[in-house]
């Protein structure tokens, strides 16, 4: 890439981004060295060469964890124990390096500018990012613990208050259930202790109880509006929050379960059981909708994810699509392509398999951008200019 002319590109940009990128041990990935567009961000290769590690270890760099493997224990290059990244990012004219540091049977450490985080939730929102990939399909097909990711996902990114009260939640519900298990194991239990549990949850639970109801109503009419401009149609789409807190305080709950919570030996109610409920009209879609209509309507949830993100932060957050244009014909993703760039989408990471179609359509719509070609474990790119 023409370095000279991407640093002055870089300069009057507002969005984040980042420029540079070395990954060390991560997943295929021995020692890979890559500089980016600050726009577009083209990734090709045969299935099963990395393409998709290497947008997860941008992912990895913004979130503290990986995309697909929360387990660091499967990111790891085979016979390796450590694992290093470092990421320069830009956002106007601030620029961080931010450093990530595992070594196996150690804890994981994070840098800012050399300067290690005591927490790595400390971390969570400087580098707004949201991935787009296959496996959010499962947003509509799979049980309700995906759908609460995606919602402490987005909200952790927005408000680290949550992600320290989500933590603390998830920590005491560990605490009482272990309690719980006791109790069914020793037919003993220390009702003051099951107090304070019980107390704290209520606490925690009642921040994120608020704030994800918060987030569902800021989503809906952006939610309707990126369906809208993706599918082409009028349809009425919706997002309902499914929660049993209402009227009654989670303290109250958990106080009138408690019977059925000894004999289950786990706590039957609090928001670790809170659900989303996705409609097309008045029918759940994944009932009903075709998997067109489900592949837009997921695209449609990420793209308020980004724009959710972007007016909190004022900035653009980095968007990694990975293999979304498969099956597509060359049309549908022109028109994707064109979307990103009407949608005013900052930084953009792509990858596919079909390099001579996304190589063609990028020309033919005269959009700038850098080509990255993953093949044997190893990044080649070229800068592409109209």
């Amino acid at each position: 890439m023409n370095s000279s002319k991407d640093a002055n590109f870089i300069t009057i940009l507002p969005w984040m981004q980042i420029t540079k990128l070395q990954i060390v041990n991560y997943k295929n990935y021995e020692d890979v060295h890559c500089s980016f567009h600050p726009k577009f961000n083209v990734i090709t290769g045969l299935n099963g060469q990395g393409k998709t590690n290497l947008i997860d270890a941008i992912y990895y760099l913004g979130l503290t964890r990986s995309y697909f493997h929360h387990n660091d224990t499967h990111n790891y290059r085979h016979d390796t124990d450590f694992i290093r990244m470092v990421g320069h990012f830009t956002q106007e004219n601030k620029s961080w390096d931010v450093v990530a540091k595992l070594k196996k049977r150690s804890s994981k450490v994070f840098e800012k500018n050399k300067k290690k985080y005591d927490k790595l939730s400390e971390h969570i929102g400087l580098i707004p990012t949201v991935m787009i990939a296959p496996k959010d399909q499962q947003l509509i097909y799979e049980g309700s613990e995906e759908r609460r990711r995606f919602l402490n996902a987005t909200i952790s990114q927005l408000d680290q208050e949550y992600l320290r009260q989500l933590m603390e939640y998830n920590y005491v519900l560990k605490q009482r259930n272990q309690l719980l298990k006791d109790y069914g194991k020793y037919r003993k239990l220390d009702y003051a202790l099951l107090d304070i549990y019980d107390q704290n949850l209520a606490e925690s639970g009642s921040y994120i109880h608020h704030k994800r109801v918060e987030l569902i109503e800021k989503m809906q009419p952006i939610f309707q509006h990126m369906y809208a401009k993706i599918s082409g149609n009028k349809e009425i789409c919706a997002i309902s929050y499914k929660t049993k807190l209402g009227d009654r305080t989670l303290l109250d709950m958990l106080k009138e379960t408690r019977e059925k919570d000894f004999i289950l030996q786990r706590t039957s109610v609090g928001i670790h059981k809170d659900d989303l409920s996705f409609f097309n009209e008045e029918n759940m879609i994944r009932y009903v909708g075709s998997q067109g209509q489900q592949k837009s309507f997921v695209l449609a949830l990420k793209l308020t994810q980004y724009s959710l993100l972007k007016q909190a932060k004022n900035t653009n957050p980095i968007v990694l699509l990975d293999d979304i244009f498969d099956k597509l014909d060359g049309k549908r993703v022109m028109q994707l392509i064109k979307l990103l760039q009407e949608v005013e989408i900052g930084q953009v990471f792509i990858t596919d398999t079909e390099k001579d179609r996304l190589k063609s359509i990028f020309e033919e719509l005269k959009y700038d951008f850098a080509l990255l070609e993953v093949k044997d474990n190893q990044v080649h790119q070229t800068l592409k200019e109209q």
